[in-house]
């Protein structure tokens, strides 16, 4: 269950409902929640409501009202359980007070319990300004400020039910009305913050750290976390001024996506930390961006902000924003529908012929995965249980389609597998992964093969990146996997595959209509943006956002990057040139290549040119010479961003 305690919902009353906790795990829960007592002399009681369905907020109320009620007495520290909920439902709960004649008050906002849930959470740190939109939360130090309230769970901003996730804030030596602007148009903060927040005031820290704890993450979630830092004194400029340390901790995964002019620090994890000046920065709207944050099963995470030790000036945040959503998008899901072949012999004539993506397999069996056999139940169940296997043979074979609308918009293909004891993975007939095999990469393994190690099923991961992505197509991919045991009479096998996707995006600033490509680039060849990233304007085979990747032109069909081979007296000679990510299409980024090379399309894998794995471009001609070529070898340039 998600919701932590120290929710803060105002009734009518002044009902206060500090939170829901856990009471038990089981097939049902009980449910414990507690709130501020109401102060009212004739106060008579509390109602506690809750249902499966929203009320809505008080501006935007559903149809709906609560299933269930449960009168509660006065209390100089009023709670109530709630039983029998089922477990891994969503409720939504809200509460009111009674007078002794029984007029009843309005609902308090609405406190959600249960999975977590897909959210978009705003937080003004110094509300001292009318909000442009409703259902933002005002959780601020009460450092130097009497009326601050420093921890409490965010709220919903489309709906206003309030979120499972908590924040504490404390540090800052004092809040302040008079500083602080909204960032200008076209920035990354007023992208995120423009219509929603108010950033006129702001928290100022010093020697007291600002720190922004959160808590009742939910580690099935990715998230992201922005945060607005503004001074608005124009003097404020220069070394040394005002500079803004923002430090991520707590995380078991996340990438640091700070507006490109922002410094990335290492302290000790890669790029946990963003620096920049905060002291004038509505002009510029620089933001503190960490996104896939994964919150591990701590559910918690941190932002520390400091200023710079070195100096003696005050530094500040404004607001912050953070998101929820389900994370990368899942390609194949874990328990999917396969078709599968018995290792009883080869799967096609060639032996890699079934890994393609025009193979046939329509004579193949459906089934679900997980795939296997054990003589331990606590290694099942399987989706699809190979009976036979033990004893008969030691392989299987799996296809799975999956469907890919814009191949260049991945930047990261996340596998995931369970394993016992070993498999070979392949896209496109190209090898992406493997575990527990004999020999490196391309390595090709008859079907009664067997594997090099194994033992318990285990949960295997890896994230292709860069050039290890491999050749995708618009619209139907395939996923093949081969699965080994280690012996002909091992007492188990189990195979489960899951595979997720990255997508790329800019920073709203050189990208506000977030189609991937910068406005300034869609501006320069189209003049105008809202282009499709998919399209092929000028016919050459290459999609727009292909070639804004590329640095190639859209609108000219001769502007393409492409790889040439030429045969001399050294022997064959590959070469390309490595454009350079320059101007304010590309701000923040570099372009990358790497040369790969591969000697049969059906069989091996496609493999770095050691040495050009990746190579920064800077307009320079890269040239690799194969000074003793042993029969056909094919080549091929990849090219990202990063």
């Amino acid at each position: 269950m998600r919701v932590r305690a120290m929710a803060r919902l105002w009734g009518a009353w002044g009902v206060t409902l500090l939170g829901l906790g856990l009471a038990a795990h089981a097939a049902t829960i009980a449910v414990q929640a507690s709130w501020y007592p109401n102060s009212e002399p004739d106060l008579g009681g509390y109602r506690l409501y809750w249902g499966t369905t929203s009320r809505g907020s008080a501006t935007q109320p559903s149809q709906f009202s609560y299933a269930s009620h449960q009168d509660v007495g006065v209390s100089a520290t009023p709670s109530a359980t709630v039983s029998g909920l089922d477990d891994g439902t969503t409720y939504y709960f809200a509460l009111t007070a009674s007078d002794t004649n029984g007029n009843e008050s309005a609902f308090s906002a609405e406190a959600i319990f249960g999975p977590g849930r897909e959210f978009t959470a705003y937080n003004d740190l110094a509300w001292f300004s009318p909000q442009a939109s409703l259902n933002i939360t005002i959780l601020t130090t009460t450092n130097g400020f009497a009326d601050g309230t420093p921890v409490g769970q965010l709220l919903d901003h489309g709906s206003g039910a309030q979120l499972p996730v908590t924040v504490t804030v404390t540090g800052g030596s004092g809040v302040s009305g008079d500083q602080g602007l909204n960032a200008a148009a076209g920035t990354d903060a007023s992208g995120v913050f423009s219509g929603k927040v108010d950033c006129a005031g702001t928290i100022s820290y010093g020697s007291d750290d600002l720190v922004l704890a959160f808590d009742g993450l939910d580690p099935a979630f990715e998230y992201e976390l922005v945060v607005y830092s503004d001074r608005n004194g124009a003097t404020y400029t220069g070394a040394g001024s005002r500079y803004h340390y923002a430090t991520l901790s707590g995380a078991d995964a996340y990438q640091n996506a700070s507006s490109p002019e922002a410094t990335k620090l290492s302290d000790p994890d890669p790029n946990d930390t963003t620096r920049y000046n905060a002291g004038y920065n509505h002009p510029y709207g620089y933001v503190t961006r960490f996104k896939k944050i994964d919150p591990g099963t701590d559910r918690a995470v941190t932002l520390t902000i400091k200023r710079d030790v070195g100096q003696q000036y005050y530094t500040y945040a404004n607001a912050f924003m953070l998101k929820a959503t389900t994370g990368r998008p899942i390609i194949v899901d874990q328990a999917a529908a396969w078709r599968y072949r018995r290792g009883t012999a080869e799967a096609s004539v060639p032996a890699t012929a079934w890994r393609m993506r025009d193979f046939d397999d329509s004579g193949w069996t459906p089934g679900n995965a997980p795939f296997g056999y054990s003589s331990e139940t606590a290694e099942g169940p399987f989706g699809t249980t190979l009976t036979d296997m033990q004893g008969s043979y030691s392989s299987v074979f799996l296809r799975r389609t999956f469907v890919v609308e814009n191949p260049p918009y991945l930047t990261e293909l996340a596998l995931w597998a369970e394993i016992d004891d070993a498999f070979v993975m392949w896209i496109n007939g190209e090898e992406i992964a493997r575990t527990n095999m004999p020999g490196g990469a391309g390595t090709f393994h008859a079907y009664n093969a067997f594997s090099a190690g194994g033992g318990e099923p285990v949960t295997w991961t890896q994230t292709l990146r860069g050039d290890g992505i491999p050749a995708l197509v618009p619209g139907t991919n395939i996923l093949a996997v081969q699965a080994f045991n280690a012996t002909l009479g091992s007492s188990d096998l189990k195979i489960d595959v899951k595979l997720t996707a990255a997508e790329a995006e800019l920073p709203f600033a050189m990208d506000g209509d977030g189609n991937g490509m910068a406005d300034t680039w869609e501006t320069r060849y189209f003049q105008a943006t809202g282009q499709s990233g998919t399209d092929d304007d000028d016919g050459d085979g290459l999609s727009n956002l292909d070639e804004f990747i590329c640095g190639s032109n859209p609108t000219n069909g001769g502007s393409v990057f492409d790889v040439a081979l030429n045969i001399g007296p050294s022997g064959l000679r590959v070469s390309f040139v490595a454009l350079e990510a320059s101007g304010s299409d590309y701000t923040g980024y570099d372009r990358h290549y790497a040369l790969q090379e591969r000697t049969d399309l059906h069989a091996d894998a496609w493999k770095a040119v050691a040495g050009y794995a990746d190579i920064v471009g800077a307009g320079q001609t890269v040239i690799y010479t194969n000074t003793a070529p042993a029969g056909l070898t094919f080549y091929r340039g990849r090219v990202w961003l990063e």
